[in-house]
């Protein structure tokens, strides 16, 4: 469980090795290692559900926002349902569009 305030880079990196350990249909391509392959791996689609808010520094509003990756017992390499949880951190103030500020993984 890595509940760090990570940057998306980080969080994508994270996802793309839990796929690689637990996703059936994720592979490792031919002559690329597992940090090659996180490296180069784009943050998965993910949709996020409002969860929280809470006064930020300077005064915005921090909210965060919850998304899962879920696979069912059939597509998991162990052959058990697993997820892995991923908050998205956002900032806003007054009369501004929100800023991802980063991202929290729970796996």
């Amino acid at each position: 469980m890595n509940l760090d305030l990570i940057s998306e880079k980080e969080a994508s990196s994270l996802l793309a090795l839990w796929l690689l350990d637990n996703d059936k249909s994720t592979c490792l391509p031919v002559n690329i290692s597992r940090d090659e392959f996180a490296g180069d791996f784009a943050m998965p689609e993910i949709r996020y559900n409002y969860f929280d808010s809470f006064a930020g520094t300077g005064g915005g509003i921090l909210s965060l926002f919850k998304g899962e990756i879920a696979l069912p017992d059939w597509k998991s390499r162990s052959g058990k349902a697993v997820k892995a949880t991923v908050y998205r951190i956002c900032e806003t103030f007054p009369e501004t569009e929100p800023a991802v500020k980063g991202y929290m993984i729970e796996i």
